[in-house]
């Protein structure tokens, strides 16, 4: 994960590392976890990997292996709903992404509309520009 001066994830690679596979699954036994969950970890050369946060949720990237057939909220909801989910489909090491924003440009008065009647049939609600 690649971070912002503030902290902030912004782009993430996926590691094949047996050794972080073994620790989570330990993690997990041990705790008795059931259900999403985020482990963050640091890396220095030389030393084992050091854990340094948990988060009992999905990651603000979960979206990320869903693009990769892995959609962890759909197996989640397909479990809780009493089914059987399909197997999750294994995120290929090297596959990444990046985080960007786009400014959102509008009329407070159209987004009101919007937000009231469900519909915005005029002008285009909104227009997008990049940053430079």
């Amino acid at each position: 994960m690649l971070r912002t001066s503030a902290g902030k994830g912004f782009a993430g690679v996926v590691v094949e590392d047996p050794r972080i596979d073994a620790l989570v699954r330990r993690l997990i036994r041990a705790l008795r976890w059931a259900g999403p969950f985020e482990l963050e970890f640091i890396k220095t050369p030389g030393r084992p990997h050091l854990l340094f946060e948990m988060n009992p949720r999905f990651p603000a990237w979960v979206d990320f292996p869903s693009q990769l057939g892995c959609n962890l909220p759909a197996s989640l909801l397909e479990q809780l709903l009493g089914g059987t989910p399909d197997k999750l489909a294994p995120c290929e090491a090297g596959r990444m992404f990046i985080r960007h924003s786009v400014d959102v440009l509008g009329d407070i008065a159209d987004l009101a509309e919007l937000a009231s009647t469900g519909e915005r049939t005029e002008a285009p609600l909104l227009t997008f520009s990049r940053r430079p």
